[in-house]
């Protein structure tokens, strides 16, 4: 028997009578890939960490070796490992009173059913009045699973506790792939982990990335104002002084672009950065995408996008989930659909199995001008990598301008922030004074205040404004859904592994839906905070007014 890692799982108990079934209980669930967390009951166990987790199903629960007593209600979740043995897992827990028989200072476990001819197995385990049952069937009804079955409920404990069992990081790496963004973010804000300054910068961080997709919900905006309160008041007199000095610098969007393209004419490689939780970044890159075609650019390198999957990325022309994290926010993904759509080769060059990253990365875009000297390469960064003379460690724009004898244009869109009533202004590094807060080692600064809206990638007359009734929207009243907008063509071929157009966090105030989109059809799905699906169709934005079946 092979088993990759074995983990803990832990959950949490205020207690419950034994006439309560769990399902209330089931929202508190938390899931790490490697550890199981329930901040409502008091519960851990060690289980492989070969097995998915999931809701539990009635689906499951009719598979399962009827036993009396142990009911659906009792059911607390559900598992399938993945490595030999194949196996189902379903995992009780429920409360009752046991006769004098039972030992109420000693957990006992005991084996209840060992079937012949499925080959499954339950165990439980017993304190005091708290029973845990553990049943493991196999999928192909030869492998044995008793040992497993056995290891996992002798391995059960009581009245655990999860203090150093349970992080921020944990709960992201499992939610952060779940299509509905609501429900993640709950997972977070809803985590029994105490309150640290630690804890709560890396809560920010994981808060910041996933709302990232959704831009438009107060709350995105509030931790990102509150984020940057304090740079924007050191930033500010450094600003303003540059900005009365010079006052040949370009103040809005357009001055900006042609000032870029001007630059790019002589250039062979211009490397743009961005904060991975800042669409508006993405923004920006896509309108920048016209002016650098014009002077040759055919070449999109992109940090975020997966080396692996970018064959696919290239032949598929548009993005899927498996070509990148980042790219699966919308904006990232109209960004990389517009530079295909004009021609542009999308390249991945991060690296993360290597001991050196930023000079891996250089290499693998050197690897693009070796094959292609002639070329022209527009590439799309994160943070610092394109820094170019970076006191505390060579970055990958140094590393690059090294190994290829190519000095990169670098825009920095991060380092300074503020000024809102400007949509970008854009600064020659050389003009902003020394100062040990600001990492000058680039050739230009933007500061970025575009706005989060489709109208910024699309032309307004083929935006529309439309409202659709949906029955399903009732139940929910006052409370906050989760809706994902998918382009159709890409939704039917490539379903849930889609990249959205659109994501929405809305508090339900009647049935209708509000939405603002370009010209043409889409898949609509809407879940609710607990990750049920509530509703999923095909919608026009095109007259007729009409959801189409």
């Amino acid at each position: 028997m092979y088993k990759k890692c074995i983990f803990y799982f832990l959950v949490l108990s205020l207690g419950f009578s034994s006439c309560s079934p769990l399902k209330k209980y089931r929202s508190s669930n938390y899931f790490n890939g490697g550890k199981f967390y329930n901040d409502s009951l008091n519960i851990s166990a060690k289980l492989f960490g070969d097995i998915q987790f999931s809701k539990p199903s009635r689906k499951a629960y009719r598979s399962f070796k009827k036993v009396d007593g142990l009911k659906y209600g009792d059911l607390l979740f559900i598992g399938n490992s993945y490595v030999e043995p194949l196996y189902d897992l379903l995992f009780f827990y429920n409360e009752k009173q046991y006769g004098q028989g039972i030992n109420k200072v000693k957990p006992i476990s005991r084996l209840v059913v060992q079937d012949s001819t499925d080959g499954s197995v339950l165990f439980e385990k017993i304190f005091q009045d708290k029973t845990i049952s553990v049943y493991l069937k196999p999928k192909n009804g030869r492998s044995s699973v008793f040992a497993d079955t056995e290891q996992i409920i002798n391995s059960v404990r009581f009245d655990a506790s999860i203090e150093d069992e349970l992080s921020y990081t944990d709960i992201f790496n499992v939610y952060k792939d779940d299509s509905n963004i609501l429900f993640a973010v709950h997972k977070l804000n809803t985590a029994p982990i105490p309150k640290t300054r630690q804890s709560e910068w890396v809560k920010f961080q994981y808060l910041a990335t996933l709302l990232s997709n959704v831009t438009e919900y107060p709350v995105y905006s509030e931790i990102i104002e509150k984020f940057e309160e304090k740079r924007k008041k050191h930033l500010k007199p450094i600003i303003s002084e540059v900005l009365q000095k010079h006052t040949g610098i370009e103040k809005n969007l357009e001055e900006t672009i042609n000032h870029i393209k001007s630059l790019a004419a002589n250039e062979k490689i211009i490397m743009l950065n961005e904060m991975h939780w800042t669409p508006r970044h993405r923004i920006f890159a896509t309108k920048l995408l016209e002016a650098l075609k014009e002077n040759g650019y055919t070449y999109l390198a992109v940090e975020a996008v997966n080396q692996d999957f970018v064959s696919d990325l290239n032949n598929r022309k548009y993005p899927t989930k498996n070509s990148g994290y980042n790219t699966r926010e919308p904006f990232f993904g109209l960004f990389i659909r517009k530079a295909m759509d004009m021609g542009f080769e999308i390249v991945g060059y991060d690296e993360f199995e290597t001991d050196n990253r930023e000079k891996a990365q250089a290499v693998n875009l050197d690897k693009i001008f070796l094959k292609d000297p002639h070329a022209k390469v527009f590439v799309y960064a994160g943070i610092d990598h394109i820094l170019e003379n970076n006191a505390n460690g060579r970055r990958m724009a140094e590393h690059f301008r090294e190994i290829s004898g190519i000095d990169p244009l670098t825009i920095d869109q991060v380092e300074l922030v503020g000024f809102e009533n400007n949509e970008v202004i854009f600064i020659p590094s050389d003009l902003v004074p020394k100062n040990k807060n600001i990492n000058s080692d680039v050739d230009y600064f933007l500061i970025n205040n575009i706005s989060h809206t489709l109208n910024q990638i699309f032309d307004e007359k083929d935006i529309e404004h439309k409202r659709f009734s949906i029955e399903e929207l009732k139940p929910y009243k006052n409370q906050e859904i989760f809706f994902s907008i998918y382009f159709l063509d890409e939704y039917l071929k490539s379903k849930s592994n889609s990249v959205p157009v659109l994501n929405k966090i809305v508090r339900v105030t009647n049935e209708e839906l509000s939405l603002v989109l370009p010209l043409g059809n889409y898949q609509i799905k809407i879940w609710d905070e607990a990750d049920n699906l509530i509703f999923s169709n095909q919608i026009e934005i095109n007259p007729p007014n009409k959801l189409t079946e």
